[in-house]
């Protein structure tokens, strides 16, 4: 019943922002990566976070050139279907704190655009380290944190689902300096990267939201 009521506040809220925005579909994703429309990649987006925070975050589409920005949400947080150029079957639903939209999001962002110019996971890799290297992209700090909750999540080479989970991003910190393992979910540990800018200590949770539950509104 708490599930159900917060995802009955999920939609109010963006049928609000939806009155507002004009949301356009772009998914030129190109050769290899999923092709799904605007609607499945709305659902997506907004059921990476809790239903609450989802509500009333901005949400990001890819488009013809990269991410748009499709609603303007009014409590910092933000939600965005990340790809992945060196695995491109895989489709990852975040949920960003407003710390982590000062630096991941925006690491998402070009990571996007040079996708959407046809990079190479190599090269796409190289141009992030590269930007991370000479202060272009900032690293996380204090406060920034992702919630990836999507039943609709295609993960690693078998682009399956992995578990809802919640993640602190911590950069280049080690399964060693935490004392985690990966084997060993029950406690928190470091993935999917360990010593890179966007590492994070991932923490699992119990319950997925369903994005085909998360139901529309008509558009204007």
């Amino acid at each position: 019943m708490m599930l159900t009521r917060m995802r009955a506040q999920m939609l109010t809220g963006l049928a609000m922002a939806l009155a507002v925005l004009d949301v356009t579909p772009g998914v030129a994703q190109g050769p290899d990566y999923p092709q799904i429309d605007r609607d499945e990649e709305l659902r997506l987006a907004l059921s990476a976070g809790p239903p609450a925070l989802a509500s009333q975050a901005d949400v990001w589409l890819m488009g013809e050139h990269g991410f748009v920005k499709a609603i303007e949400g009014t409590n910092g947080f933000a939600c965005i279907v990340v790809r992945n150029a060196s695995l491109r079957s895989q489709l990852a639903p975040h949920c960003l704190s407003p710390a982590a939209t000062q630096s991941v999001l925006k690491a998402f962002l070009r990571e996007g655009e040079l996708q959407a110019k046809g990079w190479s996971g190599e090269s796409v890799d190289a141009e992030l380290k590269r930007q991370w290297d000479s202060g272009e992209l900032p690293l996380p700090g204090e406060g920034a944190f992702a919630y990836m909750l999507s039943a609709g999540q295609r993960l690693g080479r078998s682009a399956g689902r992995f578990k809802p989970h919640f993640m602190m991003y911590m950069p280049y910190v080690t399964n060693a300096d935490i004392g985690g393992d990966p084997a060993r979910q029950e406690f928190p540990f470091v993935g999917p990267y360990e010593r890179h800018p966007l590492s994070t200590v991932v923490v699992v949770l119990e319950q997925f939201v369903d994005p085909d539950a998360v139901v529309l509104p008509a558009r204007r």
